[in-house]
C-alpha cells in the first residue's frame, strides 16, 4: 500500500521502489540519477526530504502512467521477465497481462488458461507496445483465454493455437490502425477444442501475418476443432482488415473439425492456396460478403489453387459485391467430398460477386459438386478455359443458373467461360431463374456421363450451336429457345417438354418430344426450326404456329417420324389484310412416312378466319394450314354502342374495301381494339364539352349582375353587410356609383352620400378572366376525356330606370380536349357575345342573360390497331347558344351577408360538316345538334371583416346542379362511301356540386385585390379552377 503523503518519509522507500522497478532499465536508471544527487547535498535534512519528496511526486506525474506492464491475478513467475521465460497467465484463476506505454516485452512459451479453471487475458495497446514470444502461444489451452492487440499493438510469435484442447475457449481480436499480430508459422483457431469454441477477429484495419492456418482443426490434420475467423472493416484512412498467409489456408481442416471464415465489409484474406473442407467428416465453410462502403471489396485471394469440398464437406458464398480470386477452382475435388459454390448479387454500387479462376473451374471433379450462381453473381475463367462439370466416374456436378432445382425461380446469375464441359460422370445445368437471359456459352459432351440441360423457370436462348452435345435435354417450365438469328440449336440433344413448358426458336433439335400441356413454337416471331429425329406430339400437347396475311408462316422440317396422334395445333395470326382462302406448310415431313395422326384440336386467334388442315398436302406427307374466311358476322365481335355502330358501318362497305380486311384480319379484341381506334368518339365528345363550358360565359354574367345589384344597394342606402355579396370576381374599371360593388365597407349607409344614386346612369366597365382544368370519366361506352381551358370576357352596361341595369360583352377562349385512349385531341377557339340585365323585384334580385359563341375547331386523331396505321385531321365550326335567369333573395345576420338563389339555363350547341383528311380512316361528320337545360340551387355567403387595419372579405358559394335533356353527346359520322354510323362521347354529369370559395383584400379605397377557388365535382366529373384578380376603381 502506497501512501497518500508522499512527504511520509516512512513510504517513501515502498513508494520509489513500486514506481521506478516498474519502469524499463534505462528509464529506472534515469529517474534514479537525480535522486542519488540530492542525497549528496550537504543541506538540512528537510531540505534533502523536501527534494526527494519532490522527485517522488515527478515520479508519479511522470513514471506512473507509462508503466510497462500492469499485473494482476494468477501470473507467473512475477516481473519482471525475460527472454526464453515461459509465461503463465491465468493457470487456474483469473490473470491479466497489460502492456502499454510503447515498452517491447520479450518471453518464450506463452500459455492463457492452461487448466479449465483458468481465465487469462492479455493486452497489447498503444503503438510501440510490444509483445514477442520466441517459442508458440496458446490462447485458452483448457479454459478461457482472451488476447487483444488494439490501437496499434503488436504481438509476434513462432505458432499461435487459439482455443487449443478439451473445452478451452479462446478469442484473440486485432483491431485498428497498426494493430498486428505476426505468427512466423502455423496459426490455428480451434486445435482441438472438441467441446469448446475459438474465434479470431480483425477488425479496423488490423493486420495478421501467419505462415499457415487452420481454422477448425489441429497442425496434423486429424483432430477435432470448432473455430470462427472474423476480417472484416478498416480504419478511417482506408487501410483494410488483412490476413496474409504465406503458406496454406484450410477451414475444416481436422478430422471432424468445423470452421468457419468470414470476410466482410472491405476485408481481405490472401494465401498461397486454399482448402474449405479439408479431411473426411470436416466442414469448412467461407462467406466472402459486401464492400468497405467506399467501392473497396471483401477478398479472398489464392494464388494457387482453392478446393472447396477437398475430402469434406465445403461451401463458400459469395454475396453483395464480395470477390474470389485464384488460379483454379475445385468443387469437391475429392471421393466423398461435398463443395457448394453460391455467387450471388451486387454491392451498393452495381459491382457483381464473382469467382474468377484463372485457369479451369471443376465442378464436382470425384465428389459431389455444385455451383450456383443467382441474381446477377459471376463465375469467370480466361476466355481460352473451360469449365467442367462431373469431371470423373462416379462424380456429379451441378451448374444452376438463377437457383437450385425444385427452389423458388431467382434472379439469373452469368457463367463466362470458354466452354462447358460435361465430363464422365453426371453433369446438369439448370436453367431455374426469373426474367429472360441469354446463353452463349458453348456445350459439349466430353465423356459418357449421364448429362442433362434442365430448363424449370424464366426465358432462355441458347446462342451457341452446341453441336456436340449429346445429353438430355428436359424442359421441365419456362421457355427454352434453342437459336436465334442464326445461331443456336441443340441437334444432337433429345429434347422432352413438359406440361406448361415450351420449347421455340430456329435452331436444331434432336428428337422432340412435346407431352401433353407442352407447347412446341418454331421460329422467333416466323421462322423455321429442323427436328433431326421423331417429331411427337402426345395427346394434349401444342403446335403454336404464327401466320401472317403475306402467306408466312412458321414451320417443322422434320428428318424423321411424325406423331400428332390428339395434339392442339394453336394458330397465332398476325393482324393484317388476309386472303379470303391462304394455304401455309407448318410441318414439312422429309421422311417418306405419312403423317400419324392427326390433330384433336385446331384453334386460331383470328374472329373471321377458320383454320383448317390437309395431313397429305404439299409434296404428299407434309402438314398444310389453310386460313378461310368465314361467315362470322362483323357485328357479333363488338360489345359497346359505340363498337356496334362502327362494326355496323364496316359492314355497309364493299367485302375488298381495304379498312373492312384489316379488321378481318383481327381476332376478336384486335377487332373491338380497331372498332374504337376508327369511331371519331373525340366529335361527339366536344358536343359535351361545349355544352358544359357555356357556364363560363354565364358565370362571368351573373357575377357582373350580382356585383351591380349589391353596388346599387351600397349607393342607395343598403346595408353593408349585403353588399359585401359584390365581391366577385369580375372587375369593374370605371363608373363613381358602382364604386361599392365589392363590399369592403365601401356600400354602407354611411358611404352612399359619396356616391352618384342609379338613376345617375353611368356606363360600367368590367372584366373577368377565367380559367378550369377538367377530367371527365368514361361511362364503359364512351372514353374518357381531359380539357383545360383559359379565357376572358369584358362587358360594359348602364342604369336603365326603376334600379335595372342591361349590358353587353365580348369575350375569347381557347381550350384543348385531349381522348387519349383514342389517341385523339382538339383545339377550339372560342369568341362570345353576350347581352344582360338585372334589377330588383321586391325583394328579389333577378339577373337574366342570353350570349352566342362562334367556335373555330381543330381535330386530330391517330387511328391505331394490330397491323394498322393511320393519321387524320379535321377543321369545322361549331356554334353554342343560351338563355338563363337566376332569382335570388338577398339576406344578412350581423356581419354575414348570404343569398339563396336558383337559375335555369338553357344551352344549344350546333358543329357543322365537315371532313376528315387523311388516309382510308377518315370520317365525314354531319351536322349535329344537343340542347341541355340546367337547374341550379344554392346559396352564397360573405363577410367583412378588418384583419390589420386592411378590410378582408372571404367568400363563398355552395349548389346543386342538375341537367337535363342530351346529356349523352352523340355525332352523326360515315366511313367513305358508307352510310351514317351515330357515335356517342363523354358524357355530361347530370348531378354535380359546384364550389366557389375566394378571398379579398381592401389594398385601399379604390384598389382590390382577390383569389378563389370554383370547381364543379361529381361522380363521373372533376372540373377545377383557380383565379387571381384585381379591381381598380376610378
Amino acid at each position: 500500500m502506497i501512501c497518500r503523503a508522499a512527504e511520509c518519509a516512512a513510504c517513501l522507500g515502498d513508494f520509489m521502489g513500486n514506481a521506478l522497478w516498474s519502469q524499463p532499465p534505462l528509464r529506472r536508471r534515469t529517474l534514479l540519477e537525480p535522486i542519488d544527487a540530492a542525497r549528496s547535498l550537504r543541506a538540512p535534512s528537510t531540505v534533502r526530504k523536501l527534494l526527494l519528496n519532490s522527485i517522488a511526486l515527478m515520479t508519479i506525474a511522470i513514471g506512473t502512467p507509462a508503466i510497462a506492464q500492469t499485473v494482476t491475478g494468477d501470473v507467473t513467475p512475477p516481473l519482471p521477465w525475460g527472454p526464453g521465460q515461459v509465461l503463465m497467465i491465468g493457470s487456474n484463476a483469473v490473470g491479466t497481462v497489460t502492456i502499454a506505454g510503447g515498452t517491447t516485452v520479450d518471453v518464450g512459451t506463452t500459455i492463457l488458461a492452461d487448466q479449465p479453471t483458468g481465465d487469462g487475458t492479455v493486452t497489447v495497446t498503444g503503438v510501440g507496445s510490444a509483445l514477442n514470444i520466441s517459442a508458440g502461444f496458446l490462447v485458452g489451452n483448457r479454459g478461457v483465454g482472451t488476447l487483444d492487440i488494439v490501437a496499434g499493438g503488436v504481438v509476434t510469435t513462432v505458432g499461435m493455437d487459439i482455443g487449443a484442447t478439451g473445452a478451452a475457449n479462446g478469442v484473440a481480436t486485432v483491431s485498428g490502425s497498426g494493430s498486428t499480430l505476426g505468427v512466423g508459422n502455423m496459426l490455428l483457431v480451434g486445435g482441438i477444442n472438441t467441446n469448446g469454441s475459438a474465434s479470431l477477429n480483425v477488425t479496423d484495419g488490423g493486420r495478421v501475418n501467419s505462415g499457415q492456418a487452420r481454422i477448425g482443426g489441429g497442425a496434423n490434420n486429424t483432430t477435432y476443432g470448432n473455430g470462427l475467423a472474423t476480417i472484416s472493416g478498416g480504419d478511417a484512412i482506408g487501410n483494410v482488415s488483412t490476413w496474409e498467409i504465406t503458406g496454406e489456408l484450410s477451414v475444416g481442416s481436422g478430422l471432424y473439425g468445423n470452421g468457419t471464415l468470414q470476410i466482410t465489409d472491405g476485408g481481405k484474406v490472401t494465401s498461397d492456396s486454399g482448402i474449405i473442407g479439408d479431411q473426411s467428416f470436416s466442414t469448412g465453410r467461407v462467406i466472402v460478403r459486401g464492400d468497405n462502403g467506399a467501392g473497396t471489396a471483401s477478398v479472398l485471394d489464392i494464388d494457387s489453387e482453392l478446393h472447396v469440398g477437398r475430402s469434406g464437406e465445403g461451401s463458400l458464398t459469395i454475396e453483395a459485391g464480395g470477390r474470389v480470386e485464384t488460379n483454379y477452382a475445385r468443387i469437391a475435388s475429392q471421393a466423398g467430398s461435398i463443395g457448394t459454390v453460391v455467387i450471388a448479387g451486387a454491392d451498393g454500387a452495381g459491382n457483381a460477386s464473382i469467382l474468377q479462376s484463372q485457369e479451369t473451374i471443376q465442378i464436382g471433379t470425384f465428389g459431389v459438386g455444385e455451383l450456383t450462381l443467382t441474381d446477377g453473381g459471376i463465375a469467370a475463367t480466361d476466355p481460352a478455359r473451360i469449365t467442367f462439370l462431373g469431371g470423373t466416374a462416379g462424380s456429379s456436378g451441378t451448374l444452376n443458373i438463377g437457383a437450385r432445382s425444385g427452389d423458388a425461380a431467382a434472379g439469373a446469375g452469368e457463367l463466362r467461360t470458354g466452354a462447358l464441359n460435361f465430363g464422365v460422370g453426371t453433369a446438369t445445368i439448370n436453367f431455374n431463374h426469373t426474367g429472360e437471359i441469354d446463353f452463349s456459352t458453348g456445350m459439349y459432351s466430353v465423356g459418357v456421363g449421364t448429362h442433362t440441360l434442365s430448363h424449370e423457370a424464366g426465358i432462355t436462348t441458347l446462342t451457341h450451336a452446341n453441336l456436340g452435345f449429346t445429353g438430355a435435354t428436359n424442359v421441365i417450365g419456362g421457355t427454352l429457345i434453342v437459336g436465334r438469328g442464326g445461331s443456336g440449336s441443340l441437334a444432337a440433344s433429345n429434347v422432352t417438354v413438359g406440361n406448361g413448358a415450351t420449347v421455340a426458336g430456329t435452331g436444331a433439335l434432336g428428337r422432340l418430344t412435346v407431352q401433353s400441356g407442352g407447347v412446341h413454337a418454331p421460329g422467333n416471331s416466323i421462322g423455321t426450326q429442323i427436328v433431326n429425329g421423331p417429331y411427337i406430339l402426345q395427346a394434349g400437347a401444342i403446335l403454336e404456329i404464327e401466320t401472317n396475311a403475306a402467306g408466312q408462316s412458321d414451320r417443322v422440317i422434320v428428318n424423321g417420324t411424325v406423331d400428332l396422334t390428339g395434339a392442339t395445333l394453336r394458330v397465332i395470326a398476325e393482324s393484317g389484310n388476309y386472303a379470303a382462302a391462304t394455304d401455309y406448310l407448318i410441318i414439312d415431313n422429309d421422311g417418306a412416312d405419312a403423317v400419324s395422326g392427326t390433330f384433336g384440336t385446331i384453334t386460331s386467334n383470328l374472329a373471321f378466319l377458320d383454320p383448317t388442315v390437309n395431313y397429305a398436302g404439299g409434296t404428299g406427307n407434309d402438314v398444310v394450314l389453310t386460313l378461310t374466311r368465314n361467315t362470322t358476322a362483323i357485328t357479333s365481335v363488338a360489345q359497346t354502342p359505340n363498337q356496334i355502330s362502327v362494326a355496323g358501318g364496316l359492314n355497309q362497305l364493299p367485302l375488298t374495301n381495304p379498312l373492312l380486311l384489316s379488321v378481318f384480319g383481327q381476332s376478336a379484341e384486335g377487332a373491338r381494339q380497331a372498332f374504337d381506334a376508327l369511331s371519331g368518339e373525340v366529335h361527339a365528345t366536344l358536343g359535351s364539352t361545349l355544352a358544359r363550358d357555356a357556364r363560363f360565359t354565364r358565370g362571368a354574367i351573373f357575377s357582373r349582375l350580382q356585383q351591380a345589384h349589391y353596388a346599387g344597394a351600397g349607393a342607395s342606402g343598403g346595408s353593408t353587410e349585403t353588399a359585401a355579396l359584390g365581391n366577385t370576381s369580375t372587375t369593374a374599371v370605371a363608373g363613381r356609383f358602382d364604386a361599392p360593388m365589392m363590399g369592403l365597407g365601401m356600400g354602407g349607409s354611411e358611404r352612399a352620400s359619396a356616391y352618384d344614386a342609379p338613376s345617375a346612369s353611368p356606363l360600367v366597365f368590367w372584366a373577368q378572366a377565367f380559367g378550369s382544368w377538367a377530367d371527365a370519366d368514361g361511362d364503359g361506352n364512351a372514353a374518357s376525356a381531359k380539357r383545360n381551358i383559359g379565357g376572358f370576357l369584358s362587358g360594359v352596361d348602364t342604369h336603365i330606370g326603376s334600379g335595372w341595369r342591361a349590358g353587353l360583352a365580348l369575350g375569347y377562349s381557347r381550350s384543348n380536349v385531349s381522348v387519349s385512349q383514342r389517341i385523339s385531341s382538339a383545339e377550339i377557339n372560342g369568341y362570345h357575345l353576350a347581352a344582360y340585365a338585372g334589377g330588383s323585384v321586391g325583394s328579389f334580385a333577378l339577373r337574366t342573360g342570353a350570349s352566342w359563341s362562334w367556335n373555330d375547331i381543330d381535330t386530330e386523331r391517330t387511328v391505331v390497331f394490330p397491323g394498322f396505321l393511320d393519321r387524320v385531321d379535321a377543321d369545322y365550326d361549331g356554334d353554342t347558344g343560351q338563355i338563363f335567369g337566376e332569382i335570388a333573395l338577398p339576406l344578412g345576420a350581423g356581419a354575414l351577408a348570404y343569398e339563396p338563389f336558383a337559375n335555369l339555363a338553357y344551352v344549344h350547341v350546333s358543329t357543322d360538316r365537315f371532313t376528315e383528311q387523311g388516309g382510308i380512316a377518315a370520317l365525314t361528320g354531319f351536322g349535329g345538334d344537343q340542347d341541355v337545360l340546367y337547374s341550379t340551387l344554392g346559396v352564397r355567403f360573405a363577410l367583412e371583416t378588418t384583419r390589420g387595419g386592411a378590410r378582408v372579405v372571404p367568400r363563398a358559394s355552395f349548389a346543386w346542379q342538375h341537367a337535363f335533356g342530351d346529356v349523352d353527346p352523340t355525332r352523326s359520322l360515315a366511313f367513305s362511301g358508307a352510310p351514317g354510323m351515330t357515335i356517342a362521347g363523354t358524357p355530361l354529369a347530370r348531378n354535380a356540386a359546384l364550389i366557389e370559395a375566394g378571398l379579398d383584400f381592401a389594398l385601399s379605397p379604390s384598389a382590390t385585390l382577390g383569389v378563389s377557388y370554383n370547381g364543379e365535382i361529381a361522380s363521373d366529373i372533376e372540373d377545377h379552377g383557380v383565379s387571381g384578380r384585381f379591381n381598380w376603381r376610378f
